[in-house]
């Protein structure tokens, strides 16, 4: 398992249903040499969550994807949109 499924899958996120902005943030700071256009670019139109109290939550594929085209320099396929 590499390291972004590792974080993925067992990091302990606030809401089961996955990532809130500063929980991102965190993990964001284990990859210093991403690509913020990438993954910016990954991270724009997805589906999401409002919690009770108002946190957008990013689910755990939609940030998992965006890690990797970050992390590898690369745009999304048409097979990782959602």
């Amino acid at each position: 398992m590499g390291k972004i499924e590792n974080i993925i899958n067992n990091y302990k996120t606030r809401y089961s249903a996955g990532f809130i902005k500063s929980e991102m943030e965190e993990i964001l700071k284990e990859f210093p040499e991403i690509n913020m256009d990438k993954y910016n670019d990954a991270m724009l139109c997805h589906t999401v969550q409002i919690s009770e109290t108002n946190e957008t939550i990013y689910y755990h594929t939609d940030f998992r994807t965006a890690l990797y085209c970050g992390v590898e320099n690369r745009d999304m396929t048409t097979l990782e949109w959602d």
